[in-house]
């Protein structure tokens, strides 16, 4: 094999990681994990298990990390949870970018002061801001006999008719697909 070639097979697997990677990687390591705990349930040997267990667990874990860090928020509660509250925080790939403070720094005038100082920009306060678009008005005053325009009060007709079409659909579904109600039943458990 050319080097070429070489190059483009580290490519080719590199694209293939990117895209189905951490769907693979979380599937796999659930099934890893749950299969060695259906071997430890029906009397399998621990130790061996045990490893297997590890395996997949990290793996799961590999994966849910790298969806994390191509959609920017983590989509399990419990990935999120072992990442934020153990040691590996420092790998959270979404504290990272959005950048979190560490625990021990907060914001103080002074470090305010120091960090624009340093040329980076201070912290906004929206509060503030939310407070000056209060007391100032920006809309012109109106002129005596001129008709005025209200505002529409609530959701667009459109919005309100989309959304009762929406759940009549869903009742029917429920009522006559075998398995609706199932399947609703737990996405709402889930959710």
């Amino acid at each position: 094999m050319s080097l070429i070639g070489l190059a483009a097979l580290i490519a080719l697997a590199a694209l293939v990681l990117w895209t189905v990677g951490a769907q693979l990687a979380r599937f796999g390591g659930m099934l890893m994990m749950a299969t060695a705990l259906v071997s430890i349930a029906l009397g399998g040997p621990i130790l061996d298990r045990l490893g297997l267990l590890a395996i997949g667990a990290a793996l799961w874990l590999i994966g849910h990390m790298l969806t994390a860090f191509k959609a920017g928020a983590w989509r399990s509660r419990a990935a999120h949870a072992l990442i934020a509250r153990t040691p590996l925080r420092v790998l959270d790939p979404v504290a990272a970018r959005t950048g979190r403070r560490r625990r021990g720094q907060r914001s103080t005038p002074a470090n305010a002061e120091k960090n624009t100082r340093r040329g980076e920009t201070a912290p906004i306060d929206h509060f503030a801001e939310w407070e000056n678009e209060l007391t100032t008005s920006r809309e012109p005053a109106a002129t005596a006999g001129a008709p005025t325009r209200r505002a529409p009060s609530g959701p667009s007709r459109g919005a309100v008719y989309g959304k009762r079409a929406a759940k009549v659909a869903s009742r029917y579904a429920v009522k006559k697909v075998p398995g609706a109600r199932t399947a609703r039943s737990v996405y709402r458990f889930l959710r």
